[in-house]
């Protein structure tokens, strides 16, 4: 959010909505993304959830 605040404090209000709502859109589209393609990955590697699971916990 700092950052956030920091690059747009020339903009008009208006263009600030419109950036934060197309930057919140980008990042939806990225997780969607790897949610998709990760399940893809993890199952062509035959790597069950719950190994990654535990594996991310001792990381």
């Amino acid at each position: 959010m700092p950052v956030f605040l920091e690059a747009t404090i020339e903009f008009y209000i208006k263009y600030k909505k419109k950036i934060a709502l197309s930057a919140s859109g980008v990042a939806f589209l990225i997780l969607l993304f790897f949610i998709v393609i990760g399940q893809f990955i993890l199952e062509g590697m035959k790597v069950s959830l719950d190994a990654f699971l535990v594996s991310g916990g001792v990381i």
